[in-house]
């Protein structure tokens, strides 16, 4: 069979081994699952109830319990832990220590610790496919919440400050390298096979192989498409650019020519006066030269009619004596 028949089928076999009583605890965050899981044991001849609570990646479960109504309480006892954390003040891994606490009496016994109470960490590996870590016991709540910060680191290594999921494939490829290495030192530390460890890791990669890769290509084209509306945006600041400067051009040249014809007409203006100064300071010398002129005139015609005059009265003089 194909790849997606053998999906559909060991979905089959998931859901037919373990089914939920319980629905997610209400007002309750979307990561944040609670339920009893019943999970058939054909061999035994009887189903397992088995508790289960899942808050922030970090996945509580009780021993698994051969009723159902010993698994409801275990599982009011998991819902009040989360409770408390949730209703907490602080960091997340403080909240968690106060409420896995012991008693106030020291020689008490933590509910959880009697109900054979295991921690695992899970993480989002690649495309809603999940890791486990190892299982932590009770007495293990350190190692359990080192676990959870280092897997948890690895997963948002690869993104800002402002992100809290992965939304490309390459943060995804980026942050499944740190995943791949924290999740195998973990188990290796816990005494599982290499060769465990790495059939995991290389299922989960062979089941997401063809959704990285149509998700890698939608990627690279819309990071092209992105890529094309940036140079065209860029084309068009440049053209808006080059239209500005030959506008600025136009209206400097514009202002050139008008500076020159205003200066020509300046000049000329200018040349109008002084022309016309020059004549009016010629004017009183050809005045003055003109009076000059006629008062000699007049005067050589006065002193002509005076003569004449003269020279008339002595001929009267002399016919008359």
């Amino acid at each position: 069979p194909d790849s997606k028949t053998q999906s559909r089928r060991r979905g089959c076999v998931s859901s037919a081994k373990a089914t939920s009583f319980c629905q997610r605890a209400k007002g309750s965050a979307k990561e944040d699952r609670q339920g009893v899981f019943r999970r058939r044991c054909p061999g035994q001849g009887s189903d397992k109830f088995r508790a289960s609570v899942s808050l922030c990646g970090m996945r509580l479960q009780a021993a698994p319990r051969c009723s159902l109504e010993a698994a409801r309480k275990d599982l009011q006892h998991l819902v009040n832990v989360c409770n408390q954390v949730r209703g907490g003040q602080g960091p997340f891994e403080d909240r968690v220590r106060m409420a896995l606490a012991s008693p106030d009496a020291p020689d008490e016994t933590h509910p959880l610790e009697k109900r054979g109470l295991s921690i695992q960490v899970a993480t989002c590996a690649l495309y809603r496919k999940v890791l486990l870590s190892p299982a932590y016991n009770f007495s293990q709540v350190e190692e359990a919440l080192a676990a959870w910060r280092r897997l948890r680191g690895a997963r948002t290594a690869s993104l800002r400050a402002a992100q809290s999921r992965r939304r490309n494939p390459a943060q995804m490829r980026d942050s499944w390298e740190l995943i791949k290495e924290a999740h195998a030192e973990l188990w290796h530390a816990a005494g599982a096979k290499s060769s465990h460890v790495e059939g995991v890791l290389d299922r989960v990669e062979k089941l997401t192989e063809t959704h990285f890769q149509s998700e890698w290509e939608r990627w690279n084209r819309s990071r092209m498409a992105a890529e094309d509306r940036l140079a065209r945006e860029m084309e068009r600041q440049t053209w808006r650019e080059r239209r500005r400067m030959l506008a600025e051009d136009r209206a400097s040249q514009k202002l050139s020519k008008q500076l020159i014809r205003a200066a020509q007409k300046e000049a000329r203006m200018l040349k109008r006066l002084e022309a016309l100064l020059e004549k009016w300071n010629r004017k009183p010398a050809q005045c003055e030269r003109t009076d000059a002129k006629k008062l000699k005139t007049l005067q050589q015609s006065t002193s002509t009619s005076n003569s004449e005059v003269a020279l008339a009265r002595g001929q009267d003089r002399m016919a008359t004596s």
